[in-house]
């Protein structure tokens, strides 16, 4: 299971609600990037660190459906980090990751990935 103890956006205030444990629930992390985004009625979970290792995985909880997605990394993709910031785009069609800490320290990347077509780019 996991537990939202507090998301607050703009207009939108999340307490502990609960996302229900699907066959295709995200890993357990800490650390990892949250946003929620209006545009697309979503949540949007990147990386954390797990039990033994950085998490890469890319999750989007869809409000509507109460469902789950994990997306797959292609070819290029961020490698896994904890403690990044995050946000979502104004017009709610991006979402970008800065920094974090890496298994051999900080990083200053930058990573854009799009929820309309779910590509990534660093940039």
């Amino acid at each position: 299971m996991l537990f939202l103890s507090s998301l607050i956006v703009p207009a939108l205030c999340l307490s502990l609600k609960y996302f229900p444990n699907t066959k295709t629930s995200p890993k357990e992390t800490i650390l990892a990037a949250m946003e929620y985004s209006s545009e697309q009625d979503q949540i949007i979970v990147f990386g954390g660190q797990g039990h033994e290792s950085l998490s890469s995985e890319l999750s989007i909880f869809h409000l509507a459906q109460q469902e789950w997605e994990i997306l797959k990394p292609g070819p290029v993709f961020p490698n896994g980090r904890h403690s990044m910031a995050s946000m979502i785009s104004a017009d709610g069609k991006f979402f970008y990751i800065f920094g974090g800490f890496m298994g051999n320290g900080p990083t200053n990347e930058i990573w854009k990935f799009s929820l309309e077509d779910l590509s990534v780019k660093k940039t």
